[in-house]
């Protein structure tokens, strides 16, 4: 089983960039990273490698992306697909690392709050978002301000991404009584 899943992996890096050829076209990928390791935020900005066409027309270039684990923010393999008016197709496969040192973002946590003591399970979590990945776990920490009163509070809100980048956001609570 170790052999052929070698094998496999052997004979996709060999053959990661293919053409047809049609009518006596020309439509190939030309040279190309076919491995990157990239920030998430700069694979949106990233661009298709240089295409040889000598078909007159259109040229139509799309890519497709499968995720796997590899890293904490994973792997992606991305295929470029090149057709052209003269029936023709080229692929190229890239095989990019995504990096992650950019912590969650909080958006829109007050400073200060006032709220009765009977408010204090209402308070919502604030929104929070992250460049490479939706899973972002929020927990808090708490401290009590000034003393026996129990009536000013140092909520922080921390956000934790799946790199184990974090991020804090702090609100005061202030309670009054009912």
């Amino acid at each position: 089983m170790r052999f052929s899943v070698a094998f496999t992996l052997i004979a996709l890096l060999s053959l990661s960039s293919f053409a047809q050829k049609k009518k006596g076209a020309i439509l190939e990928f030309q040279e190309y990273e076919s491995k990157l390791d990239l920030d998430c935020e700069d694979l949106v900005e990233l661009k298709a490698p240089l295409i040889k066409a000598t078909c007159k027309g259109e040229l139509d270039v799309r890519h497709e992306d499968a995720l796997f684990s590899g890293g904490c923010a994973g792997t992606i393999e991305r295929t470029w697909i090149a057709t052209d008016d003269c029936g023709g197709e080229a692929r190229a496969i890239q095989y990019i690392r995504l990096l992650d040192e950019t912590p969650p973002v909080f958006h829109d946590v007050p400073d200060e709050l006032v709220l009765s003591r009977s408010e204090t399970q209402d308070i919502p979590e604030p929104l929070v978002s992250d460049d490479c990945d939706g899973q972002v776990t929020i927990r808090t920490e708490e401290e009590l301000l000034d003393g026996e009163e129990r009536s000013t509070l140092m909520r922080t809100w921390i956000a934790v991404d799946a790199c184990d980048n974090q991020s804090r956001a702090k609100t005061l609570l202030r309670f009054t009584e009912d």
